[in-house]
């Protein structure tokens, strides 16, 4: 067996297997002989700290689940990024819905077909959403689930939870925020909608 700390030489170490799916190495390290138990998984080798040596064919495969899980990332960013904006446009229609001239217009695609047309809801209608807890935020999610099947399937009204992106709002709130989180339950995008 050859063992290769970091950037240093190769070093020959005996080995033998062990009960219990036990690797024994034994090297020299300056003139002192070093004993390594490794446990023998499916994917490689696991020392002792947790930390696993891949064998070759087990390599390349926790390489893409790696790489799966920043696209994962960056795909949920973006479109938290992205939805922020048009939630801003939500927020300041439905402000206006308050104004007797502004309530009957139509500004935003509220029903998620890709146009303003006399399908959508009117200003006033989003500032009765508004009122109420988390309504304006569901009519938001549904359009946006709607409109972008892709990413659609990402949100959810209320509370973040873990592999979301939650839209939340209190009654007659001065904010709108939308939060997500990765499928550890770590909040990767946090924004406040004035």
């Amino acid at each position: 067996m050859e063992i290769k700390p970091g950037f240093n030489p190769i070093v020959l170490a005996k080995y033998s297997i062990e009960e219990g799916n036990k690797l024994r190495t034994v090297f020299p390290v300056l003139g002192i002989t070093q004993i390594v138990y490794l446990e023998i998984t499916p994917e490689g080798l696991k020392d002792e700290d947790g930390t696993i040596y891949y064998s070759t064919a087990n390599y390349e495969e926790a390489r893409r689940a790696v790489l799966t899980e920043k696209e994962i990332h960056n795909k949920f960013v973006a479109s938290a990024a992205n939805a922020k904006y048009d939630m801003e446009h939500w927020l300041q229609s439905a402000k206006k819905g308050q104004k007797d001239l502004e309530a009957q217009l139509i500004e935003v695609d509220s029903d998620g077909n890709g146009k303003i047309d006399r399908n959508d809801v009117n200003n006033y209608t989003l500032a009765q959403d508004l009122r109420k807890a988390d309504q304006l935020c569901v009519r938001f999610v549904k359009a946006l689930q709607r409109r972008n099947k892709r990413v659609g399937g990402l949100w959810i009204t209320g509370p973040p939870k873990s592999g979301k992106i939650s839209c939340s709002h209190t009654s007659n709130p001065k904010t709108i925020k939308i939060t997500a989180q990765n499928a550890k339950g770590e909040t990767i995008f946090s924004k406040y909608i004035f």
